[in-house]
């Protein structure tokens, strides 16, 4: 009886609590959540202060902060280690021993664009035959370690396909763009690339998979010729490697699909995102994809046939870009911060106080 007698007040208290709360208005509720979400972003991506780092530390990840001409390296736990100057960053793509960069150099999405990489020693170089391109839809990096590049047609012209990197063109690689930089091939409407090997005549040989807005997925050689293509239907914006050489492509028409290939470019399944996405990222050998909503503050990660594994509610719309993890967690970049998300789902400290950020990479 003593038990009850001291527990009740409290029992009271907790139900009339609810009580209130329940009758409180519709859009006073709201305000308050919006507020909880409000403060909940702020500590999740607050800029950090810097602290000591161990010397000769190197990026884990780079982000491109469009606004602030920045590229900006990232240690393991998000802090900033490195702030490189280019104007207008949009895209990135890791290399081996540096990662690719693709500026709007005249700060227009549609106005002329350079490649760049940042070295393994965190300088930013030129690319030779690069600093002329026109607006880039994609960049990847083939097998080789060189980039590979959509660019996007203007006045009439086909969009193609652009190689960069290494020593020299190979003698099949097609018509040279400047030196470094070669033409792969013309493709009307490509939006996405992707790079493979494959084993044929005796040796292993580069490939590249362009997919396009009339939901085609072709695969080319180096000489530009079409080996095999299949039509998904839709529009087909971002491609990715899988494991066993499958390959995950992302339909961005509407709420989007995600749709596994084979090696030989069957279908082996699809599934409706529920997102309306720009692009998706593969955790490193598994049939593991990672989205996120440019509109909605929503992330997903999709498993083997498709199935539903994470849902996350983001603290943050307007998302950019995703980085799977090893682990099966993520980075997500939102104008203003890096947001961490592990492979349960739940929201961990990222790294705030950008300006825009339009993409992230691992370091190379």
């Amino acid at each position: 009886m003593q038990i009850q007698t001291q527990c009740a007040p409290q029992g009271r208290r907790f139900f009339s609590a609810v009580a209130a709360w329940l009758l409180v208005p519709d859009r006073v509720r709201v305000g308050l959540g919006l507020i909880a979400g409000a403060v909940l972003f702020v500590g999740l991506s607050m800029p950090w202060p810097a602290r000591a780092v161990a010397l000769g530390a190197k990026p884990v990840d780079w982000v491109a902060d469009r606004d602030a001409d920045e590229v900006v390296g990232l240690d393991v736990d998000h802090f900033v280690l490195a702030r490189l100057t280019v104007r207008s960053p949009v895209r990135l793509a890791t290399a081996p021993g540096g990662v690719w960069v693709a500026a709007s150099v005249e700060g227009n999405p549609i106005g002329r664009h350079a490649l760049k990489r940042v070295g393994d020693d965190g300088r930013l170089r030129d690319v030779p035959g690069g600093s002329d391109l026109g607006p880039v839809l994609d960049l990847e990096v083939a097998p080789s370690g060189r980039a590979l590049v959509v660019e996007m047609g203007l006045a009439g012209k086909p969009s193609r396909v652009l190689m960069a990197g290494g020593g020299g063109a190979p003698a099949s690689a097609g018509p040279v763009a400047g030196v470094g930089t070669f033409e792969l091939v013309q493709h009307a409407g490509a939006l996405a690339v992707m790079g493979e090997l494959a084993a044929g005549g005796g040796a292993v040989q580069e490939r590249v998979l362009i997919g396009d807005e009339a939901g085609r997925v072709g695969r080319y050689d180096l000489a530009g010729n079409k080996l095999a293509e299949v039509v998904l239907g839709g529009q087909i914006g971002d491609l990715a490697a899988g494991p066993d050489g499958k390959v995950l492509a992302l339909d961005i028409t509407g709420a989007g699909r995600i749709l596994c290939l084979n090696a030989g470019l069957e279908l082996v399944w699809s599934v409706p995102a529920g997102l309306i996405c720009e692009s998706l990222s593969v955790v490193l050998g598994e049939e593991r994809v990672w989205l996120v909503d440019s509109t909605e503050p929503l992330a997903r990660r999709f498993g083997p046939t498709g199935v539903l594994e994470v849902e996350v509610l983001l603290p943050s719309s307007d998302a950019s870009g995703i980085q799977a993890l090893s682990g099966g967690g993520a980075l997500i970049t939102v104008p203003g911060a890096v947001l961490h998300v592990d492979s349960s789902g739940a929201l961990l400290p990222g790294q705030g106080g950008f300006d825009y950020l339009t993409d992230i990479t691992p370091a190379g």
